[in-house]
């Protein structure tokens, strides 16, 4: 598992943050995240294809928009249940670190 060991001894706040919110929910956010994967592959397919069809490019834009927003929801959701779990102190670190690199925990 490479969640394990010495190497995340140094981490910061967020990443300790993110990583159990990996450990504890990846099985619920793997599926979204392919999702994204998949719309965004479409993307591509729609904007490559000849001849262009741009309905099939708009048609797989607003398949990526929704399976992004539905990715960021179970993110988001996973989240608020992991930030529950943690002390005063590290939601002030956590906070800190993200406002001081904007998009830290959630645009990794």
């Amino acid at each position: 598992d490479r969640f394990n060991g010495d190497r995340f001894r140094d981490q910061s706040q967020s990443d300790r943050v993110v990583r159990k919110i990996i450990e504890r929910h990846g099985a619920n956010i793997r599926p979204s995240i392919q999702a994204v994967t998949e719309a965004s592959r479409a993307v591509s397919a729609a904007l490559a294809a000849d001849p262009f069809v741009e309905q099939a490019f708009v048609d797989a834009l607003n398949g990526l928009r929704t399976s992004t927003l539905e990715a960021q929801a179970a993110m988001h959701d996973a989240m608020v249940e992991t930030v529950r779990g943690i002390t005063p102190a590290q939601r002030r670190e956590l906070a800190a670190e993200t406002r001081r690199i904007p998009g830290r925990l959630v645009g990794r």
